[in-house]
């Protein structure tokens, strides 16, 4: 009797583990199939995402990268808003002469190129926006960006050395900056100057596709950046133009 309870026990014992070893192979079988179908969902996401008429493109500057593919792709006339008419020239002075550089060449080819900005004195506003005012954070600020500080020195040339700058002369500068590139590098380009803020940066290209930037803080001014080519969205944009009592030709 004993005897066949113990072989009957090892006989259960066995059946028991056949199906735990079967019941884990259903599980990872069906985990596999999961897994596969979430791949399969997240690469369509991803599909959809990318054939999207609008789709976000970064913060400031990186967005200048496809605002400086517009500008090369445009055929005919492009319609720029502007808060900085002469974006990245400290940031990253790299994107700002390609930017510079697609505008001159279209120009030059017979391209209509307009550019709306904010005035002098609002320029300023902004320019004091961005960077820290007190001598604190300034001191910071300025150890932190030697590099960059120091770049810029060099393309302005204006003689001044870092350890010379204080917060109020780095702004003369980089408003001096802004003032001079305006004047040397828009040769060509129809530009107005407006007194009235410009938070929301546009750049349009044959009124097909579009960048816009809108600003997300008021401390620093940072904004960020999307892509459109949805022709009600293009329109839109096109539309804020009225604003500035302007329009489009």
């Amino acid at each position: 009797m004993n005897l066949n309870w113990t072989n009957w026990l090892g006989q259960m014992s066995l059946v028991l583990a056949v199906l735990a070893l079967a019941f884990a192979w259903f599980q990872t079988r069906e985990a596999r199939k999961q897994t596969k179908r979430l791949q399969n969902h997240s690469e369509a996401l991803v599909l959809i995402t990318e054939s999207l008429s609008t789709r976000y493109l970064g913060p400031f500057p990186d967005y200048l990268t496809v605002v400086n593919e517009i500008i090369k792709s445009t055929r005919n006339e492009l319609h720029i808003i502007n808060g900085n008419p002469t974006p990245a020239y400290f940031s990253a002075p790299s994107l700002w002469v390609d930017y510079i550089q697609a505008i001159e060449r279209k120009v030059r080819s017979g391209i209509s190129v307009r550019l709306i900005c904010m005035g002098e004195s609002l320029r300023r506003q902004r320019l004091e926006q961005q960077f820290p005012s007190s001598k604190q954070e300034w001191e910071g600020w300025l150890a932190e960006n030697q590099s960059k500080v120091n770049e810029f020195l060099r393309f302005r040339s204006s003689g001044t050395k870092q350890q010379e700058l204080d917060y109020a002369r780095f702004l003369d500068l980089l408003e001096a900056t802004q003032r001079d590139l305006l004047k040397e590098k828009f040769s060509g380009v129809e530009v107005s100057e407006v007194d009235q803020l410009v938070s929301v940066q546009v750049w349009i290209a044959d009124k097909a596709q579009a960048v816009f930037a809108i600003q997300t803080s008021s401390t620093n001014a940072l904004s960020h950046g999307l892509y459109t080519s949805d022709p009600r969205f293009v329109n839109a944009l096109g539309a804020m133009i009225e604003l500035y009592d302007l329009r489009l030709p």
